[in-house]
């Protein structure tokens, strides 16, 4: 598949499943920490403390979906707005495309051409340090706070749950009506 412009975020985040992926609040923070830290600075978005439970795979899929490319080691270490650079993928039509994001058709590259690929992507995108400086990430929860937040995800867990009950119905009803018109013929 080639030419069809990516997602710059997660399907997962408009459908149905019991666990729906990233919030659009989780990703504009995300967004924010590649800025302020860096990207592949897991550890520091980690600690940070400011997306409680996201893994490092976690980061490093949903980086790629908002590059829109699969591999990120061009930009290792840069601190930018991976919107922009999403941006500009999904206008490219010169590109080979995977479940959405670009791939890397070629050779393999060496070290040293990733490095050049780095520093030309850093002289383009990397934000200032003091733009950096002045993002502001959350804080980790207050234990207060906790209560509130667990209802709220069990609130919104009910709900799925009662979604999950009806689309179940409506298969079990489907399927009971198949099997009656089956019969007849």
């Amino acid at each position: 598949m080639t030419g069809t412009a990516a997602l710059p975020y997660s399907p997962s985040l408009w459908n149905y499943s019991l666990s729906p992926g990233w919030t659009e609040q989780e990703v504009q923070v995300f967004r924010n920490a590649v800025m302020k830290f860096g990207v592949g600075n897991w550890a520091g978005i980690i600690t940070s403390g400011c997306l409680p439970g996201k893994t490092n795979s976690q980061m490093n899929l949903q980086l790629q979906r908002i590059l829109g490319q699969q591999s990120i080691a061009e930009f290792q270490g840069i601190h930018m707005d991976p919107e922009t650079v999403g941006k500009l993928n999904s206008e490219r039509r010169d590109v080979t495309r995977k479940n959405g994001l670009i791939v890397h058709t070629g050779k393999k590259l060496t070290r040293n051409e990733i490095l050049q690929k780095v520093e030309g992507n850093r002289a383009k995108h990397e934000i200032s340090e003091i733009e950096r400086d002045v993002i502001e990430l959350p804080t980790p929860l207050d234990p207060g706070e906790i209560p509130a937040l667990l209802e709220q995800k069990r609130t919104r867990l009910k709900q799925l749950e009662l979604q999950l009950q009806e689309v179940r119905q409506q298969i079990t009803e489907r399927t009971a009506y198949l099997v009656g018109q089956e019969q007849q013929l």
